[in-house]
């Protein structure tokens, strides 16, 4: 299948950008795997669907080389947006440069390949060579909005390079060290991509439409929803497997039937939608919390777990709020290897950390959703805010950061990394901004990333 192919039959144009087509292929499998879950699905058009899928699997090595070219241009894209800033930095574009290198020689389409390496040629003459911190500022090319650095005078010798100190020192003083540094982020690290919603999407499993674990929505609004709507909800809370007896079970849930919101520095709860100028919308069977029904806002504290029931038949959840390791984000100070059960040492000015929902009654999950207020954990530990039980995975594999508009991954640091993005393992410590596209793996998972 060519890639004009498979974009018909996707109903894309044939330009349509190479991540884009692998995303919406995903999305498409997914959509067919709801719909053969049906029971009462007519015979041709389970027949169709199949066909459809039989079709899209055999685009996989196409895709494999889309999801190759899809990296590059998110790269060069970042490329250009840096190009675009008044104050560009030349370290970032040579870090994106670095990533895209290893891609290129793994592009069979010659044309693209060469495009692609003209990009490169282009891009690193404008750029000039790399100058070293020691050495004196030579002439270079211009490039565009990259302005050098003047010269220093002749009658003062150059100034030194500050350095930042080793993460060991930062560690050994602490955040409440008055003689502690504060560390800054690194001036070649790309920014993230703004967003509200970062999604795990589970890779599925070659040859089936099967999918190993449920996906994983880590939500940075400032509300979070629940109910039986899927479209319109954040977690849905609804009863599985889906079949008659659950449906009817369903119904007694209100499309949107419970939200959760921020005011101040507290969460508030409210049963309903909350609709627009502050006006609600309440739920037909009503929330009850720790056994009392919910008849307006209410703010809660959820250091304690607190038990939620939607529903005549009593959809259950726990919602435990977990403690942030990082309040004043993923770069501002040195982040523990184990979950830390103690709160912050600071009034913070908005609620940190998490909101966790598992479900008690039903534990098989359309999606598996997290309210994010600051930072979230993924890992083997029951204190996790998602859990995923797999042999040889740490007990916080990875920690998810909302900060400056976008996503932040942190593979904590002092022990052994079981996170690779993109097929690169990354190093305990090691803190990345997010952009749509990659692929992580985390043990024996594949998930890739979407950023909404």
């Amino acid at each position: 299948m060519t890639r004009e192919e498979l974009c018909d039959l996707l109903g894309l144009p044939a330009d349509t950008p190479a991540a884009e087509v692998v995303r919406a292929r995903a999305r498409r499998f997914s959509e067919i795997a709801l719909s053969l879950r049906e029971e009462d699905l007519p015979k041709p058009v389970k027949l169709k669907l199949q066909q459809e899928t039989a079709l899209l699997e055999s685009a996989n090595d196409l895709v494999a080389q889309l999801e190759i070219i899809g990296r590059a241009e998110t790269y060069f894209a970042e490329i250009a947006a840096e190009i675009a800033k008044p104050n560009a930095v030349r370290g970032v574009i040579r870090l994106c440069l670095s990533r895209i290198k290893p891609l290129v020689p793994e592009i069979k389409d010659e044309a693209v390949r060469f495009g692609f390496e003209k990009r490169i040629i282009e891009i690193e003459e404008r750029l000039g060579p790399e100058r070293k911190p020691s050495a004196a500022v030579p002439s270079m090319p211009p490039f565009a909005s990259i302005p050098s650095p003047p010269p220093p005078p002749a009658s003062a010798p150059p100034a030194a390079a500050p350095t930042a100190p080793p993460p060991s020192e930062l560690r050994a003083a602490g955040p409440t060290s008055p003689a502690a540094p504060k560390p800054v982020p690194k001036p070649s690290a790309l920014s993230p991509t703004r967003g509200t919603l970062l999604q795990l999407v589970p890779v599925r499993i070659e040859g089936t439409l099967r999918q190993p674990a449920p996906p994983i929505h880590l939500v940075a609004r400032p509300r979070f929803v629940l109910g039986r709507r899927r479209a319109s909800v954040d977690f849905a809370t609804v009863f599985l497997p889906e079949n008659e007896a659950n449906r009817q079970k369903n119904e007694t849930i209100s499309r949107v039937n419970t939200t959760f919101f921020l005011k101040g520095n507290q969460i508030w709860v409210q049963d309903g939608e909350v609709l627009a100028e502050g006006k609600v919308k309440p739920s037909t069977n009503g929330t009850i919390i720790d056994g009392q029904s919910i008849t307006a806002a209410i703010a809660l504290n959820f250091a304690k777990e607190r038990r939620l029931k939607l529903g005549q038949f009593g959809y259950e959840l726990a919602v435990l709020q977990l403690p942030a390791v990082s309040p004043d984000g993923p770069l501002a100070m040195p982040a523990a290897t184990t979950i830390s059960t103690q709160p912050t040492q600071m009034v913070p000015q908005r609620p940190l950390g998490c909101l966790r929902f598992l479900p008690v009654t039903c534990r098989e999950v359309v999606v598996t959703a997290v309210w994010l207020l600051s930072e979230a954990t993924l890992g083997s530990a029951p204190q996790c805010a998602v859990r995923l039980e797999q042999p040889g995975l740490p007990p916080v594999a990875v920690r998810f950061h909302h900060w400056q508009d976008g996503f932040w991954l942190e593979v904590p640091a002092g022990g052994a990394s079981a996170v690779a993005l993109d097929e690169h393992r990354l190093a305990a410590g090691e803190v990345l901004p997010l952009q749509p596209a990659h692929v992580i793996r985390l043990g024996n998972l594949n998930y890739e990333l979407r950023i909404s």
